[in-house]
């Protein structure tokens, strides 16, 4: 099993005991230790960071710093989190792993999911499962038009690990992410990422292109549907993209996500 060592630092503070109202003054200051420590992470709590941080990411890219999230947006997080269909899962289920990877006291109230790489022309059609509370599953759209039947513009991006950082009992995914946009999709054949940008802020407004991506054809694979060698565009323009952290902390077996933000 694959296992990687994290160093941290450990901060071990005095603890100053009040009587009553009066303050001690001309007491000697706490000593404060630092204490270096190794913590190992498994395969399984790698691939929980990666996981997460992606799908969350997903649902919220410019809102920073969000800890709780719209019922809609989690029932969109629960969908993600399990292998296959989520007809082939009921709301209970779907909720015992949603507490895996955001808490066991969370709660949601499932919503219908909605598509969201394509923007299609009415409500109905960007529905792609209903919630049926009354079984407690889900049901497929049959008027889901899939990804022929709408407007192909969005902005996308793409995630690579920067660093891990593990301090107290607090874990930090670092990434660096690129954007691209306005990407498309074709009903046939690949894909058209447009311009790349360092930020999410700059992609949406199509200010500060650090690079024509479909034009890059370094960064291109030779064959019969055009493919991308995202690993070495990442490698190359790594300096110029934005760096956002994924908090997570240990709760007993599990990594339990608590927040995200942008680094400045």
């Amino acid at each position: 099993m694959k296992k990687v060592l994290v160093k941290g630092s450990l901060i071990v503070l005095g603890i100053v005991l009040l009587t009553g109202c009066n303050l001690t003054k001309n007491k000697e200051k706490e000593v404060v230790k630092d204490t270096s420590y190794e913590v190992t992470l498994n395969h399984q709590e790698i691939e929980t960071m990666e996981t997460v941080s992606n799908i969350v990411f997903e649902v919220e890219k410019d809102k920073l710093k969000e800890t709780e999230f719209s019922e809609d947006k989690k029932s969109y997080l629960a969908r993600s989190l399990v292998a296959g269909s989520p007809e082939e899962h009921t709301g209970k289920e779907l909720l015992e792993t949603y507490q895996n990877y955001f808490g066991k006291d969370k709660v949601i109230d499932f919503q219908d999911i909605k598509c969201t790489t394509m923007q299609h022309d009415s409500e109905a059609e960007q529905v792609i499962y209903h919630y049926d509370k009354g079984t407690d599953k889900y049901v497929y759209n049959e008027k889901h038009p899939g990804h022929g039947g709408g407007k192909s513009d969005f902005i996308g991006s793409y995630m690579v690990l920067d660093n891990i950082k593990v301090t107290d009992k607090e874990y930090i995914y670092e990434v660096k992410i690129l954007f691209y946009g306005k990407a498309s999709v074709g009903d046939v054949g690949g894909m058209s990422y447009g311009k790349g940008y360092g930020s999410y802020d700059n992609a949406i407004n199509g200010n500060s292109v650090i690079l024509d991506i479909d034009n890059s054809r370094q960064y291109w694979f030779e064959s019969d549907i055009p493919y991308l060698n995202m690993n070495k565009l990442m490698e190359d323009y790594r300096d110029k993209l934005d760096t956002y952290e994924f908090h997570f902390e240990k709760e007993g077996d599990h990594l339990i996500f608590k927040s995200y933000n942008r680094q400045f």
